[in-house]
């Protein structure tokens, strides 16, 4: 019985740390004051990146990382640009997975 349980695991930890991986490469990472976002004309996006210089900002999401409790602190965000953004003339929205 214990024999029929071993294949089973060792596949899904194979195919977890393998997707695990490959999600790690090429992603972006950018450094600023996380804010929350407020209303807006585009409609997208919960949380604005401001870099240091004010100059630039990135409009983020995640479905894996909670980003209120960084709200007001400087941080650095990982993630992906997400597919069929920017809408209605909007900026292009992050998908963040790691923040430090």
């Amino acid at each position: 019985m214990q024999r029929k349980l071993i294949f089973p695991l060792f596949a899904f930890a194979f195919l977890f740390f393998s997707c695990q991986e490959k999600e790690d490469k090429g992603l972006l990472e950018f450094s600023g004051l996380l804010v929350r976002q407020g209303v807006t004309t585009y409609q997208y996006g919960s949380h604005i990146l401001l870099s240091a210089d004010s100059v630039s900002a990135w409009v983020l999401t995640s479905s894996v990382v909670d980003l209120e409790p960084y709200v007001g602190t400087d941080v650095t965000v990982e993630g992906l640009w997400r597919e069929g953004y920017p809408i209605e003339g909007g900026p292009d929205l992050l998908e963040v997975v790691r923040v430090r």
